[in-house]
């Protein structure tokens, strides 16, 4: 049996588990959006999301339950992030950013190599 791995455009993961993580297209919808985003004129935003997924989905030190959940909140974040500011939904961010500190909290490495990330992203959306 042949495994299709997903093509990504903007984001690089190389990771065996990369077809469950991207039920569902999350880590699809990531990469559009950091190709948007990017192409739009904010390649600090568009860094940092990618960063961000690379990491959280890369890392063995991040349990697989814990990379589904990075990358539902990543696409959601994602999504909002391509749309102007002042209409993107800070309700729905400030909670997805907050859970997703915690997921990054799993170890000392992920936490230095992501944190700065989503600082970035969580000033994107005032918060």
């Amino acid at each position: 049996m042949t495994v299709v791995r997903p093509t990504f455009h903007s984001i690089n993961i190389k990771d065996s588990t990369v077809g469950v993580i991207n039920q569902g297209g999350n880590l699809k919808i990531v990469d559009a959006a950091v190709t948007a985003i990017g192409k739009a004129g904010d390649q600090h935003l568009a860094n940092a999301l990618k960063t961000l997924t690379e990491v959280v989905i890369g890392r063995e030190d991040v349990q697989p339950a814990q990379k589904q959940e990075a990358a539902e909140i990543l696409s959601v974040l994602a999504s909002e992030a391509t749309k102007p500011q002042d209409q993107r939904r800070v309700g729905i961010a400030r909670p997805l950013l907050h859970r997703l500190r915690e997921i990054l909290a799993v170890s000392a490495d992920v936490a230095a190599l992501a944190v700065p990330a989503l600082e970035l992203v969580r000033g994107a959306f005032g918060v």
